[in-house]
Order: C-alpha cells, then structure tokens, then sequence
C-alpha cells in the first residue's frame, strides 16, 4: 500500500476518533436488546454500493463503494484503462456513517466483497484496516478470467488492494480470509493448472462456509462459483457474471436479498437462463422482503421473471421493498412495471440523502418492512424517453385517470398509462406546458426552446397574434398563432422596434443591445438622428445605434462623451482640450472665451 493511502487512513481514524470522543459510541447506536429485528442500512450514493447489515448489536458489510484510489499507469500491472473510475471515492461518508453508528473490531463480524468492481470494493481496504472484521469474503480473482479486455478497468488494482488489506487482517488480529466457498471442489485444483503458492492447501486455507450467523439472524453467500486460481475453464465476458449475492434471513422469517451485480445474461449476452434464473430454479431464493437491486437497477438485471419469482411472493402483512442504487432513468420501464404489478415499493438509495439521511435503512420488522423515509413525501422519478416520469408517494406509484389533478396544490396532466405529461399537452383544444423538473402545469412567463410562452392562470397558453399586452407591457405574438413571443428586433410598419429577451417584453427608453446602446421613445419606436433625452442631446446613427466620440454632421464637429451626450464648452480628448460653443459646434480660431482669448486650431486642438 502506498504511504498516501497509509497517511489517507490514519487521518481518517484521527478524525472518527475525535468525533467518537464528542459522541461516544454508545449514545450514537445505544444497545439493542438480543432478537431485535434485522436492519439494511443503503448508503444513499448512486451508482456505487455501501451496504450494511445490522443484528442484535452486530454489523456486517457488504461492499463498501468507490475508493479516492485508482491506477495511475505507472504499475504495469495496472494501467489506467477507458472507463475507470476516477475521483469519485465516497470512502470518508462511508467511514463516518459506521463510525455514528458504533462499528468496530469488537461488534464487526464480516465484509464481503461482492465482486472485483470499484464501484463495489473499491474502498473495503480501508474498511478493513480501519474497522477490523472478523471474517473477511472475496471471490478469486484473475483478469485471464475475464473475456473482454474492454472489461478489465481497475478489476485487479482494486482486488490486490483488499486481497493485501485481508492478507494483513490475517496475519495482525487472526481473521478469516474467504475466497471459496464450502461446496468448492478442491480436487481440481492440480488439474486445472494452479500456479507457484496456488496449492490444494492454499485453497484449502481460503475455503469456508457459504452460511453464517449474525446476531440472530442468518447470512447466505449465494452465486458462489468458485473459480480457482490459473482456472483455465472459467472464462466469463465481465466480473458481474460471478458476483455475490447475499442472503439475510432474519429469525423472524423476513428475507433481504442483497444482488450486488448479479444479471441474467448469458455468456453471449442475451437476456435470460443467467444467475438470476439459476438462483430461482435452485430454490435458494423463494421470497424476498427487501431487494437491494442488482447492478444499479440497469438493464439485464432484475429480470421481469426474476422479480416476480422473489417479490411475488413476499411474506404476508408488508409490501417488498426493493432499493435501487442508481437512478431511476437508468433502470428500464418493464422493471419499473413489474415491481408496479407485484406490489413492490421502491426507493433509489439517494433519495435518502434528499431527506438529510446518511443511508436508507430497511427494517424487517415482525409486522411490516419500513424505511426510514416513510411518508406521504412526493418524488418526481423522471426517464430519458416516453414515457417521461412517474409520480410516486412512499415508495408506490401515484395513478390517477387522465387529464389535470391537483395533488397538494400543484396541477399535474396524468397520461392514460399513469405517467405524468412533461413538456407541451394539447388539451381541449389549448396548449399547456408541464415543467420537465417536476411535470408541475406552468403559469406565466415560461422559455422553451429559447422562445418565450405566456401561460395564463388556468395554465393555458396565451395564442395571441401580433400585438398583446400582457401584465402590463406589451409583446408581440407570432402572428402565425403559434403562441411564442418574438424577442429582439421587430420591423413593424416603418419603426423597429426592441423586444426584450426572456418575456420579449418592449422596451421603451435606452435599450443595450450587446455592446450597443438605443432609444426607444413611449409608444417603442427607434429613434435616430439628433434627440434631447433627459435634458442633453445624443446622436443616433441610421441604425439607431448611440454614437460616441467625435461626429461630423451639417458641416459642424461635435464631441459625443462616453455617455453618448453632447459636449458643450470645454472637453478633453485624450490629452488635447477643445471648445465647443452651445449648439455643440467645435470652434477654431481666436475665441474670447470667459473673458480670455484662446487660439484653436483648425483641428479645434
């Protein structure tokens, strides 16, 4: 390990065991009494898992998150490949998260690494070193065992970090290092080719049991595949296709099923016969109460087939819940659809963090399974195409009949298949805009597409053609009908005329154009020519744009100041003074000026 990442973790621990002594332990997690029921606590991060499983006073962990960590290309054992992960490490949240809750060498049972991804393990290194768990879990690992070298990103840095952290845990405080699972068959070891310190034994040493007690509830390491080392025969395309999935079953019959990465694909990629229906098929897995989603919610995973099987079929007296560690518009619409049909409340882990939670904590109680962001609190889940977001109240989707309804004071246009409109409706032969944020029906002034729209109170779309005045100012409507305001120059007849951006509201008096200034006079026409403003006069060109500087107009010189007002009596130009009479004229010559005579050239210098 790096003298970095060794500095790295020891601030870390100097600053938990400064919080610890301002909140001790004890007062942060308090003592449960034995039989308490099993909590799953998801760190609310997106696209990365932190979970931890807690009973009677005891944790476990599984996976830990990205890491600050990653290759740097100067190791030629692990370059620094497309598509790795780079600073984007949660590992400090994850440390102070277990630290308020009281984990540590005395009460921290196991990690189990899922699968040599960094979004998975990335940090369990630092876990490890930092919180000392009994019994540490980590599939073997060989990048030869993956098929697509497109796959491979920092697989090996991150493995050989927490093979290195589990090695140390090992040989400092006497913990278990698991790589194979109890039903691995060791017998093949010779045969299949293990290399120099790969013997039988050495596997043998790494070998433990796929089931385990914590506190009173029971942990099952399901889809262990046991690949051994230099396995010539094992060749999958991506890590994913041998995660660890992790069975909770607490003592009162609730079942978390936490999916790490685990997918239905085949080898050849196409959806359906992979671990998914394995596991089902095997019977390990007949009913779940909470689902920690497989590989973020994406495509490939959580099958249809597969959620149906385990949430289907949930214990009696709660909805199943399912927890998605990614963000809903990456999760397909049949997924979402089918946890819809079965009853299942969902939540993406981050949503806790909206709510000031740290995590999203599923209890499986004796009478229902809740979080700890239960309510009534809405949440727009938007997607990337049609349909466009579903409205959802604790977990459940909201539906109603199509067309307008308003839910605590907010309009929103329900489709016939129970999403909300985002974007332009056409109802009742009007127009209406729904916010792409939070589908809510817009009032007012409203941009799209950089054309401004005026919606009235009942939210209809102002169809004004030409001339309108609206809220006071007046703007002119394209006089097609198509309802946008125009913005920026107008000819209308014989004047142009200065229609603001953002409302296309018109502007009257001086008007800045980019770098160039005009007026306007009170009815909004362009003025040229000499005019008197406020008192002085100001010269606009043909284009009505306000000149500055030195002017020649009927024969005579004027000096036009940076404000665009004429001079009159004495100015400075630079480091040259000149005279101009009332009228603005330059003047040259012998000039009796305040009883003095001053001779100015013909330049008027």
């Amino acid at each position: 390990m790096s003298r970095f990442k060794w500095n790295r973790i020891a601030l870390i621990v100097l600053v938990l065991a400064g919080v610890g002594l301002c909140v001790p332990a004890a007062l942060a997690y308090g003592n449960p009494a034995a039989g308490s029921p099993v909590k799953i606590h998801v760190l609310a991060f997106d696209d990365t898992d932190a979970i931890l499983v807690e009973c009677d006073g005891r944790f476990g962990m599984v996976d830990s998150g990205e890491d600050s960590d990653s290759p740097t290309g100067d190791d030629a054992r692990y370059p620094l490949r497309p598509g790795t992960t780079v600073g984007k490490g949660r590992e400090r949240e994850v440390v102070a998260y277990m630290e308020s809750l009281g984990v540590n060498g005395e009460n921290f049972d196991f990690y189990i690494g899922t699968h040599p991804h960094s979004d998975h393990i990335g940090s369990a290194d630092d876990i490890v070193r930092i919180f000392r768990p009994q019994a540490i879990y980590l599939p073997y690992y060989e990048d030869d065992f993956i098929t697509s070298s497109s796959r491979l990103w920092d697989n090996l840095f991150v493995y050989d970090n927490l093979v290195a952290a589990a090695e140390w845990a090992r040989e400092t405080y006497g913990a278990r290092f698991v790589q194979f699972l109890d039903d691995a068959d060791l017998s093949s070891a010779a045969e299949s080719g293990v290399g120099e310190g790969a013997s039988e034994s050495w596997v043998q040493e790494r070998t433990g049991a796929s089931s385990f007690p914590l506190g009173n509830a029971t942990i099952e390491i399901l889809n262990g595949k046991n690949p051994l080392p230099g396995d010539r025969s094992f060749r999958v395309p991506d890590a994913n296709f041998y995660s660890y999935g992790v069975k909770v079953t607490g003592a009162n019959g609730r079942v978390a099923f936490l999916a790490g990465d685990i997918n239905d694909y085949r080898l050849d990629w196409t959806v359906g016969g992979g671990d998914e229906t394995r596991l089902v098929q095997s019977g390990d897995l007949s009913h779940v109460d909470m689902l920690k989603m497989g590989h973020h919610g994406i495509n490939g995973s959580n099958t249809p087939a597969f959620l149906q099987a385990i949430l289907g079929s949930a214990g009696s007296g709660s909805a199943p819940i399912a927890v998605q560690t990614g963000r809903f518009f990456a999760m397909p619409l049949e997924t979402a659809n089918t946890l819809e049909r079965v009853g299942a409340r969902h939540f993406c882990a981050s949503y806790a963090a909206q709510r000031g939670k740290a995590a999203l904590v599923v209890t499986l109680g004796d009478e229902a399974v809740t979080t700890n962001i239960d309510g009534d609190q809405l949440v727009v889940q938007t997607r990337k195409e049609a349909p466009w977001a579903f409205l959802y109240a604790n977990g459940r989707r909201v539906s109603y009949p199509e067309g307008w309804k308003s839910i605590e004071g907010t309009m929103r246009y329900f489709e016939r298949d129970g999403s909300l409109c985002m974007g332009w409706k056409s109802w009742k032969g009007q127009w209406y805009y729904c916010d792409w944020v939070d589908g809510s029906m817009e009032t007012g002034w409203v941009e799209v597409s950089g054309k401004p729209y005026y919606f009235q109170a009942n939210g209809a779309m102002l169809e004004g053609r030409g001339w309108q005045r609206v809220e006071g100012r007046w703007h002119f409507f394209d006089k097609g009908g198509n309802g946008d305001a125009k913005v920026g120059w107008l000819k209308d007849g014989e004047s142009w005329y200065y229609l603001k951006p953002g409302t296309g509201a018109m502007a009257t008096g001086w008007a800045q154009d980019g770098s160039t200034w005009y007026y306007l006079n009170g009815s909004g026409a362009m003025q040229t020519g000499w005019q008197r403003i406020g008192g002085s006069w100001y010269y606009l060109a043909g284009s009505g744009a306000m000149r500055t500087g030195w002017l020649k107009s009927g024969g005579a010189w004027y000096f036009l100041r940076d404000s665009g007002a004429m001079a009159t009596g004495w100015a400075q130009d630079g480091s040259t003074w000149y005279y101009l009479n009332g009228s603005g004229a330059m003047q040259t010559g012998w000039q009796r000026i305040g009883g003095s005579w001053y001779y100015l050239a013909g330049s008027g210098a």
